[in-house]
């Protein structure tokens, strides 16, 4: 495109000097101009694709792209940026070793978009197709929050959890039982399970 443009300019410049046309400032300006859009297209032609750039080193068009990529949708206010992978989360080692031993390789997009508002203690409400990994989505920064917490003792058990999960039917809170215990496996959390059933028997 770039040489393209060069190689019109100079032709342009030789018709006119054969024909005895003097270069006026519109000519001038046409050929800036032509300049100008050959330029913008050869950068984006050079540009790298966003999966091969630093976190810092991506532009508004790369986090469009990428979230055209994988389907990423926000609504309401500010959103922040998704995580690219898990390093970008920047979740500690306990989590980490949890992650890496489930074998889960790179986040899904739900979890690259949820994860980071979770982090942040923003109330999100995530929609995405069964089995898409919404229960790590709010699992990890639900454990991340609990670290930040005073170490659990007698006194502070009498005021409750630090963290409850509600889900409406049994299947479901036994999914997301088994899917916290793996993440929080490698700390000394106690997670439990309860049910209307168990209410009702000890109520």
């Amino acid at each position: 495109m770039q040489l393209a443009a060069e190689h019109e300019r100079a032709m342009m410049l030789k018709i006119r000097q054969s024909q005895g046309i003097v270069e006026t400032t519109e000519d001038r300006q046409r050929d800036k101009e032509r300049k100008r859009v050959a330029d913008k297209f050869e950068d984006m032609r050079k540009e790298k694709h966003w999966s091969e750039k630093k976190r810092e080193e991506m532009t508004e068009r790369d986090w469009r792209i990428f979230r055209e990529d994988f389907n990423i949708a926000y609504k309401g206010g500010q959103s922040g940026l998704p995580i690219r992978n898990w390093e970008e989360a920047d979740l500690p080692d306990t989590l980490m070793k949890a992650i890496e031993k489930q074998g889960y390789k790179k986040p899904s997009p739900i979890q690259m978009a949820a994860i980071p508002l979770g982090l942040l203690q923003r109330d999100v409400i995530g929609i995405a197709e069964t089995g898409s990994g919404k229960t790590a989505a709010f699992t990890l920064p639900m454990l991340v929050y609990i670290m930040r917490q005073p170490k659990m003792t007698e006194e502070i058990a009498a005021e409750g959890p630090y963290a409850v999960v509600m889900a409406p039917t049994r299947e479901l809170t036994q999914q997301i039982e088994e899917e916290a215990v793996k993440m929080a496996a490698n700390t000394d959390y106690r997670i439990g399970l309860l049910n209307s059933q168990a209410v009702k028997s000890s109520g």
